[in-house]
């Protein structure tokens, strides 16, 4: 099984109702021979940096799959 890891990833969005916001979103990558590859990114999980940081922080350190990473987004928003 390889290695995956998880960092935040900083975004800004449009809406109608808000205007420009800044979001954060979560970037799987797996380890390669060649070094780390993005795998998929999972955009817009929270405005909050420190909880997407923590969060991603807590899954690369827990080694978590990917294919349950939006499972695990889900449970831990409030």
């Amino acid at each position: 099984m390889q290695k995956c890891r998880y960092l935040p990833v900083g975004e800004t969005r449009f809406s109608a109702r808000l205007g420009h916001y800044t979001t954060y979103g979560l970037r799987a990558e797996i380890e390669t021979p060649r070094g780390w590859a993005p795998l998929f990114t999972l955009s817009d999980v929270s405005c909050d940096r420190a909880f997407v940081e923590s969060f991603a922080a807590r899954c690369t350190a827990c080694g978590l799959s990917p294919v349950h990473l939006t499972d695990a987004v889900l449970d831990a928003l409030p």
